[in-house]
């Protein structure tokens, strides 16, 4: 889904660019319809952008 490397990821869930898991235990889980909400403002962020 989305196209980068772990340490990445873990980056912009630090800088709250992405949601914080949920957690299980050890296990850190992202709800899918939480990462789609960020990947649709970013297409409308951009398109604002562009406009």
């Amino acid at each position: 889904m989305l196209h980068m490397s772990v340490s990445t990821f873990r980056r912009h869930v630090t800088n709250s660019s992405l949601p914080k898991p949920l957690k299980f235990g050890f296990l850190s889980r992202w709800l899918q319809s939480d990462l789609l909400n960020v990947i649709e403002q970013a297409k409308q962020q951009r398109q604002s952008d562009a406009a």
